[in-house]
């Protein structure tokens, strides 16, 4: 079993999946998990370019299917140790408020339907952090 989370900042706090469950991801060996709701696709991580004076948790910008997409990192904002440089990951793309945002994760894992099975990111919690 994994080991739990470290006390992290608002927005890993757990909520419910929702009524259609939630999507279950790898950050530094943690599964952790968003509603899958608002997931609009998952693409494989090839960079973003960096935005000066950012929120620590934002990694930048990325441009996919004609929109402009801002990147956090999951790891950033949950204040844990970077990736490894040339290591894989993926982004978890969702729309808040008719806006994409994308998640860096280490890897996206399964499909969970049953509350208590991963702890969920409280999106309006990371939303803020990152305004």
């Amino acid at each position: 079993m994994p080991a739990p989370p470290p006390e992290t900042p608002e927005s890993s706090r757990s909520v419910a999946p929702g009524p259609d469950g939630a999507l279950a991801f790898t950050v530094d060996g943690r599964e952790l998990g968003v509603p899958i709701g608002p997931v609009v696709e998952i693409v494989t991580h090839r960079g973003a370019t960096p935005v000066p004076h950012a929120r620590p948790a934002v990694e930048g910008i990325l441009a996919l299917r004609g929109r402009i997409i801002t990147v956090v990192d999951v790891r950033r904002g949950l204040g844990l140790p970077p990736r490894r440089p040339g290591s894989a990951a993926q982004v978890i793309v969702i729309e808040s408020a008719g806006d994409h945002l994308g998640l860096v994760v280490d890897s996206v894992t399964r499909v969970v339907g049953q509350p208590g099975e991963v702890t969920v990111l409280n999106l309006d919690a990371l939303l803020k952090e990152i305004s």
